[in-house]
């Protein structure tokens, strides 16, 4: 399979960041675009487009040293610095500031923010994916041993771990990557999926693929009537929402999504692979992370009841992307930068320790 970057994807990502951002309307007393329930659906877009991700982009690798620490440093530095620089501001804005303030940081919700556990809105999602990571670790061994051996033992292990997972995943914290393991997993899926059929799909299946994709974008979007209690269940006694992330038909129409828009087509370019989709994608992190503070100020202000509808919305697509822009710019992006590079030479530093002198680096 071509390992090249796949641009729609970040198009993609960037929808997945406009529905959590469309959901949160309500919250702040502005009229809601779509379902408040369609976040649900963007941060799974968001968990199987991990899984993709990393079945895309390192089960092919040999499971080696340096390999594995460019990984952890590359995963650390993609998530932790503007999540624990959010946390951190949150906590000083509700202490020092505004006690009322989008996200209630006391200390001990900034401990369980600082150690992935919290299960506040918004950051409780980056607890699994940020364990995900590191669980990931297993998954591309069993792989890699698999690769070298031509033993189904370590992939009969991983799918069996999996099937459990699964089972268990209700009774699981939501805080937890066992709670979303298989969504994860049905990326990582997706991906293997797409590199043994990639070449084999002609043209028009491809846009049969798409077509069905973006039917269940627009669905979402604005349900049919048949379709509304499936896609939109009613959450009652369920605080986890198991309705939705333990539904693997919700999961697997996500994966579809993923699986479509990951061949190049026409349909693909002009829908997700334009500048203005792939910036957003770029910023869908910022964006994830800093909609709510944005919502909250800008309700605050009484503009909601003030601008006209289709300006207000406007107004605050403009705002959210542009503070996200900044952060993405100035903050998100020189950070993972530097934290890579500091995780990468300390990785260095300490196998320098381990070898014999005359001995080669292990990164270049």
């Amino acid at each position: 399979m071509d390992r090249a970057h796949i641009f729609a994807l970040d198009g993609l990502r960037g929808v997945a960041a406009l529905l959590v951002l469309s959901s949160h309307f309500g919250e702040f007393g502005i009229h809601a675009l779509t379902h408040h329930r369609i976040g649900d659906y963007g941060v799974m877009i968001f968990f199987v487009l991990s899984g993709f991700l990393m079945g895309h982009l390192y089960l092919h690798r040999a499971f080696e040293r340096d390999e594995v620490v460019r990984y952890i440093a590359a995963r650390v530095a993609r998530i932790a610095p503007l999540y624990l620089l959010v946390a951190l501001a949150s906590f000083l804005i509700c202490r020092f500031v505004d006690p009322g303030f989008a996200y209630p940081v006391g200390w001990g919700e900034l401990i369980r923010l600082l150690s992935f556990t919290s299960v506040q809105p918004i950051f409780w999602s980056t607890g699994p994916e940020f364990q995900f990571y590191f669980l990931f670790l297993p998954i591309w061994l069993a792989f890699a041993a698999r690769s070298r051996s031509a033993n189904m033992l370590p992939l009969l292990l991983v799918a069996g771990c999996s099937m459990l997972i699964y089972m268990l995943s209700p009774a699981t914290p939501g805080f937890s990557v066992f709670s979303k393991m298989h969504i994860f997993l049905t990326g990582i899926g997706v991906a293997l999926l797409r590199a043994r059929i990639g070449s084999r799909l002609g043209a028009p299946v491809i846009a049969l693929l798409q077509a069905a994709a973006l039917l269940f974008l627009i669905g979402l979007v604005s349900p049919p009537q048949f379709l509304s209690d499936f896609l939109y269940p009613e959450l009652v006694n369920d605080p986890k929402h198991v309705l939705y992330y333990g539904d693997l038909r919700k999961v697997l129409a996500c994966g579809l999504l993923i699986l479509a828009f990951s061949f190049r087509n026409p349909l693909a370019g002009w829908l997700l692979e334009n500048r203005a989709m792939r910036l957003i994608g770029a910023y869908s992190f910022s964006i994830y992370l800093l909609h709510m503070p944005l919502l909250y100020w800008i309700a605050g202000t009484g503009a909601a009841q003030a601008l006209p509808y289709p300006l207000l919305v406007s107004l605050i697509l403009l705002a959210v992307i542009a503070v996200s822009a900044l952060s993405f710019h100035l903050i998100e992006n020189p950070a993972r930068r530097h934290v890579r590079r500091g995780l990468i030479a300390l990785a260095e530093k300490m196998g320098r320790k381990r070898r014999r002198p005359g001995t080669q680096p292990a990164f270049r």
